[in-house]
C-alpha cells in the first residue's frame, strides 16, 4: 500500500507488479504526411505500442490463480496504514473488497488479506461509505501468538549458541537463563520483535569477540529501540506525569501495565501489581486506577483501548507495552519512576523479570 500511496492508484500498482504478463499489447499506426525534406517525398508511418488491461483487479486475481496451479492463493495488501489518510485510495480499496464475492472474481479462489492493526482496519471501514457491506465481508485473524517460555529459550539458544557459536560470560548456566529471560521480557516474546532484538544483540556480541555479556545486551537493546521504536516512544511520552507530580501515579500505572503479562487486563489486575511494586506509596491511599485507565484509553494519544470484554483493556499496539518496559525504570528503594533515555547509565539488565 506504500506503493499505492505514491502512485495514487491501487489499479496502477496492480498493473505494474502483478498483471504484466496478462496485459494485452495494442499497436497503433500513425501516418505522417509530407515526407522528409531532402529525401523522397511521401508518407511515413509511425508505430506506437501501448499496453492496457480492461480490469486490473480481475487480471491480478487471474494471474495469481494461474501461478498458484490449484494451490491456495492470496493477494496481500500490506502496510495498510499508508493509505488511511487518502479518501480516494480508501474508496478504491473498498470498491475492490465489495467485488470479492462476485462470481466473476470469486471463481479464481484468491483470498484477499489486509495487513494492519485492528484499529487500522476499523479506520478503513469507518472511512468508507460502504462500511456496513465491507464489514460483512471481513474476518479478523487473531494476532500471531506470543512464544511460550520454552520456545523463547530455544530460539535464543539455537541462534546465539548453536548457529552463531557465541559463548556466555563466565557466569555459566545462571547467566544463560537470565539472558533469554531479559530478551523475552523486552520483546514481550512476540516472534518478530524477538528476531529483531536478537539481531541487534548479536551484532553487539560480535563486536565483543563473540562473548555474550550484559553490556552487549544493553547496547543491542538500545540500538533496536532507536531503529524500531522511537515513534512509539513519542506516542507514550504525552501520557506521562509532569515532573512536578510528587507520587506520579500515572507513571506508576503505566509501569504496571508494562509489568502485566496478560493480553486483556482489568482494574483489579493493575491494582494488584501496583500494591506489589509500590507498597510504600499505594498502601492506605485512594488509587483511582479505574479513572487513570480510562484516561489512558482516551485523549489525543491513547495507549490502551477497551477490549471486547466489557471492563477490560488491552494495548492499542503490542509495541506500546515494550516501549513502557524500556522507558520506565523503577528505583526499588524510593519507588520513584525514572525515565530511560539513550545516553544515561541505567542498565536494562538490572530489570527483574
Amino acid at each position: 500500500m506504500g506503493l499505492c500511496a505514491t502512485a495514487g492508484s491501487i489499479a496502477e500498482v496492480l498493473l505494474q507488479t502483478i498483471c504484466r504478463e496478462s496485459m494485452a499489447e495494442r499497436t497503433t499506426l500513425r501516418e505522417l504526411g509530407g515526407g522528409v525534406p531532402g529525401f523522397v517525398s511521401g508518407s511515413v508511418k509511425s508505430q506506437d505500442k501501448s499496453v492496457y488491461s480492461v480490469d486490473p483487479f480481475h487480471s491480478a486475481l487471474e494471474s495469481i490463480s494461474t501461478r498458484a496451479q490449484n494451490k491456495p492463493a492470496c493477494l496481500v495488501f500490506d502496510n495498510l496504514e499508508q493509505v488511511l489518510q487518502s479518501e480516494s485510495l480508501i474508496r478504491e480499496l473498498a470498491g475492490l473488497l465489495l467485488l470479492v464475492d462476485d462470481e466473476r472474481y470469486a471463481r479464481h479462489q484468491v483470498k484477499i488479506l489486509l495487513v494492519g492493526t485492528s484499529n487500522e482496519v476499523r479506520k478503513l471501514i469507518s472511512g468508507s461509505s460502504f462500511s456496513g457491506t465491507i464489514a460483512n465481508r471481513l474476518t479478523e485473524i487473531p494476532e500471531v501468538a506470543r512464544l511460550d517460555e520454552a520456545q523463547a529459550r530455544e530460539l535464543v539458544h539455537t541462534g546465539f549458541i548453536e548457529l552463531l557459536k557465541f559463548e556466555y560470560s563466565p557466569d555459566g548456566l545462571a547467566y544463560a537463563d537470565r539472558f533469554w529471560r531479559q530478551i523475552s521480557y523486552h520483546s514481550d516474546r512476540i516472534p518478530q520483535f524477538m528476531h529483531e532484538l536478537c539481531l541487534h544483540i548479536a551484532w553487539a556480541v560480535e563486536d565483543r569477540n563473540g562473548e555474550i555479556s550484559a553490556a552487549a545486551f544493553v547496547e543491542g537493546t538500545k540500538d533496536w529501540v532507536k531503529a524500531s521504536l522511537v515513534k512509539d516512544i513519542a506516542r507514550i511520552e504525552p501520557n506521562l506525569n509532569a515532573k512536578a507530580t510528587k507520587i506520579g501515579r500515572r507513571n506508576q500505572i503505566l509501569y504496571c501495565l508494562g509489568a502485566c503479562h496478560k493480553y486483556d487486563f482489568g482494574r483489579a489486575d493493575i491494582e494488584d501489581i501496583l500494591g506489589k511494586e509500590f507498597p510504600k506509596s499505594s498502601g492506605g491511599r485512594i488509587l483511582n486506577v479505574a479513572q487513570i485507565l480510562s484516561d489512558l484509553a482516551g485523549g489525543e494519544h491513547p495507549v490502551i483501548t477497551r477490549s471486547p470484554k466489557s471492563n477490560f483493556y488491552r494495548f492499542l499496539d503490542p509495541k506500546f507495552r515494550i516501549v513502557v518496559r524500556w522507558l520506565l525504570i523503577k528505583n526499588s528503594s524510593t519507588e520513584e519512576i525514572v525515565l530511560n533515555d539513550f545516553d544515561n547509565a541505567i542498565s536494562l539488565w538490572s530489570k527483574t523479570v
